[in-house]
């Protein structure tokens, strides 16, 4: 004969979205809601959570609980929930907790990736049903949360460029009516999940027009369409830990400029509406990133001193 379990806790998640997923820095909010589905009054009622793996920021916790940092442990009493000292039947209630997802934690290898929440609950009670042959009434309840990755979207120009076996032509500062090279660089990075079906497009600035000169270490080079002057990059997938423990994926795009009596006084905008999207294939959720236009000021280049503006 099996018996109903009289004493009942579930763990919620006090977010609108029905399919949560974490992401670094997140502070949620858990509540953990108790039932008295049996007969009899419950006394003496306790209620421990724990928090399993190393990506709670335990520091952030908020809770009415008392919270053990050595073994990971919230426990409420009728110390601090007085509705826990007894449970009629049909009562129910709930306590909660917030914490904060870490965001600092570095990968180490390649494997280190896929990450959850877990919590594991469980409420107990010296009363026991008299058709029950046991010490203590106890129900427990799980909950994992999948955490998304942290990609990420780098571009910047450069003047002086040796590294990437590119020589740009002209000098700086800018001139009008004299032509002037630099190299964009796009590099995109991945922790903790992998990422398919990358898009990054831009659009090259007023004036700016790419040498053809293209360099990559992905599998695919970014196209450009000379008539609109978007580029667009297509890549299959970025690995979990790709510029985090290596380099990125890079692309680097020469391009020219012959600055304009009108630009006189002004600094230029090399690139602009960066934007990538991508999928996180460990949590299925949608990555879109964006960056701010790269300028000739060319804050990246040590080389270069001034502030990208146009001489007459």
């Amino acid at each position: 004969e099996i018996s109903a379990i009289p004493l009942l806790i579930n763990i919620n998640i006090k977010n609108d979205e029905s399919d949560f997923v974490a992401k670094p820095g997140d502070m949620i909010t858990f509540a953990l809601k108790y039932k008295n589905n049996g007969s009899i009054s419950f006394q003496d009622v306790i209620i421990r959570a724990k928090l399993i793996g190393d990506r709670f920021e335990q520091s952030s916790l908020a809770s009415l609980g008392s919270f053990n940092s050595g073994t990971n442990i919230i426990t409420w009493n009728a110390s601090q929930i007085p509705e826990l000292k007894l449970i009629n039947p049909g009562q129910e209630g709930e306590v909660n907790f917030d914490i904060r997802v870490r965001e600092n934690i570095n990968m180490k290898r390649f494997s280190d990736k896929n990450f959850f929440l877990k919590i594991e609950a469980e409420i107990e009670s010296p009363t026991v049903p008299t058709d029950l042959a046991v010490s203590k009434t106890i129900s427990k309840a799980v909950i994992t949360i999948k955490i998304m990755g942290r990609a990420g979207l780098n571009s910047y120009a450069l003047f002086r460029d040796a590294k990437s076996g590119l020589i740009n032509k002209g000098t700086l500062p800018l001139k009008v009516n004299n032509l002037t090279q630099f190299t964009l660089h796009l590099e995109i990075s991945s922790s903790d999940t992998d990422i398919n079906n990358i898009n990054l497009v831009a659009n090259l600035g007023t004036g700016i027009t790419a040498t053809g000169e293209i360099i990559s270490n992905a599998s695919s080079k970014p196209t450009i369409n000379a008539r609109t002057s978007e580029i667009v990059w297509n890549i299959d997938k970025v690995t979990a830990g790709q510029g985090i423990l290596n380099e990125p994926l890079y692309a680097i795009i020469q391009i020219s400029v012959t600055p304009s009596a009108n630009q006189a006084g002004n600094e230029l905008i090399l690139l602009n509406n960066i934007s990538l999207s991508a999928n996180d294939s460990f949590t299925l959720k949608k990555v879109e990133l964006s960056n701010e236009p790269v300028t000739s000021r060319l804050i990246f280049d040590p080389s270069v001193i001034g502030d990208g503006r146009v001489l007459p």
